[in-house]
């Protein structure tokens, strides 16, 4: 699954069992009616997160090193330093340049570039959710 569509559905989730308690608490019902949502939206947030973070953790550990191996002898890739290709824009500035979901359909389909220096690579989709996971970890910074 997309690591960027299955966060978006986690918030999704917290903010619609936050909303029906909100709701109950609005609506006058006695306290005993609120801790079923209170409980289940706890309960909802505790599964995502500690079930999501480790994963998300290892996926971003996975893409940093995929980064690093196969794109890093030209972009910098981490939070941090100069692109060892002076034409090669820091990976922290991606997400100030293109939408997420543009990047993923361009490694998905093949980068194109108007220059001979880069590589060909083809990339599984776990791969690609990987090095998405890691380029969204970093901090935005145009350039």
């Amino acid at each position: 699954m997309n690591v960027i569509y299955f966060c978006a559905v986690k918030r999704a989730l917290i903010h619609v069992n936050l909303a029906a308690m909100m709701k109950r608490l609005s609506s006058g019902h006695a306290a005993k009616s609120i801790f079923p949502a209170l409980a289940l939206t706890l309960l909802t947030i505790a599964l995502f997160t500690g079930a999501t973070s480790a994963k998300d953790g290892d996926t971003i550990a996975a893409g940093r090193a995929l980064s690093e191996r196969l794109c890093g002898r030209c972009h910098a890739t981490g939070a941090a330093g100069n692109s060892p290709l002076a034409k090669a824009p820091p990976f922290r500035t991606f997400k100030s340049k293109w939408p997420l979901s543009h990047l993923e359909e361009a490694l998905a389909e093949g980068i194109v570039t108007g220059h001979a220096d880069m590589p060909l690579f083809s990339f599984s989709t776990a791969e690609i959710g990987q090095l998405l996971s890691h380029i969204d970890s970093l901090p935005v910074q145009s350039d």
